[in-house]
């Protein structure tokens, strides 16, 4: 029986690898003509992340949140720990407060994903401006409008894939 269980976590661990493989494709050409010094690219793992947390919490830890972080900041070449703090605060607080964020309709889950995109970003703007490695302010705001505008998108997608495969 464990073992049909553990099968069944498949969906999980697909889906968090396709939204880290998102955040690390690079754009294509015709973005940067078209979008010079604007980054409108999601946070991709953020909601993903969040969807877990709050859908399967006895199953998707703040481990899990760590472990991906610090696989897009290898990955990604940057400093260790760089997305890791923000993605592993937003899951703690989306474990913390499942039960109330469950209820909420999908537009008041939209602005806490925003929120909490908001947190990921300024805790990138901080680590970035300690170590010297500033961007432009608009290269960490712009993605926490289109992570909340994906939302109501990505949560119907990510609780058929959960239904239907049975994932629990």
């Amino acid at each position: 029986m464990k073992h049909h269980q553990e099968a069944r976590q498949w969906p999980l661990w697909a889906s968090l690898f396709v939204a880290l493989l998102l955040t690390l494709t690079p754009a294509p050409d015709w973005y940067g003509t078209l979008f010079p010094e604007v980054n409108l690219r999601p946070v991709w793992l953020l909601p993903v992340s969040f969807y877990w947390a709050i859908a399967l919490p006895q199953r998707f830890s703040v481990g899990y949140a760590w472990l991906f972080g610090l696989l897009l900041d290898v990955t990604s070449g940057g400093l260790l720990g760089r997305h890791t703090i923000g993605l592993v605060l937003a899951v703690w607080i989306a474990q913390r407060f499942y039960l109330q964020f469950r209820q909420f309709p999908l537009g008041q889950q939209a602005i806490v994903v925003g929120l909490l995109a908001l947190m990921q970003q300024l805790s990138l703007l901080w680590i970035d401006g300690a170590t010297g490695v500033l961007s432009q302010p608009m290269h960490y705001f712009t993605p926490v409008i289109t992570t909340t505008l994906l939302w109501p998108l990505l949560f119907p997608l990510l609780r058929k894939l959960r239904t239907s495969l049975h994932v629990r």
